[in-house]
C-alpha cells in the first residue's frame, strides 16, 4: 500500500546508489588484481600513471564512461522530480 507513495526517494536512492558504486575508486583499486578487473575510474588512473596523458583519449573515454550515469538518471527521471516536487505539499 505504501510502495507507490515511496516510489520518489527510492528512485532518488537508486540513482545516488548507482553513481556511487560506478564511480568507486579506493576498494577496486585496493583489490583487483588484474587490468580486466578494474573499473572505469581505477583504469584511468592507472593508464594515465607515470606516462605522458594522451588528452584526447582520456576525454572519450570519460565521455563513453558517463554515458551509463546519465541513462540511469534518464530512466528514474520522472519518479526524481516528482519526489522533489512533493516535499513541499502539506497534505
Amino acid at each position: 500500500m505504501s510502495l507507490p507513495l515511496t516510489k520518489p526517494a527510492l528512485s532518488a536512492v537508486a540513482i545516488y546508489t548507482f553513481i556511487s558504486v560506478w564511480n568507486n575508486f579506493l576498494w577496486p583499486l585496493i583489490v583487483a588484481q588484474t587490468p580486466n578487473m578494474f573499473t572505469i575510474p581505477v583504469g584511468f588512473f592507472k593508464t594515465a600513471n607515470g606516462q605522458a596523458i594522451e588528452w584526447n583519449y582520456l576525454t572519450a573515454a570519460t565521455t563513453l564512461a558517463i554515458i551509463p550515469t546519465i541513462l540511469v538518471y534518464a530512466i528514474f527521471q520522472r519518479y526524481f522530480i516528482k519526489g522533489i516536487a512533493l516535499t513541499g505539499i502539506k497534505r
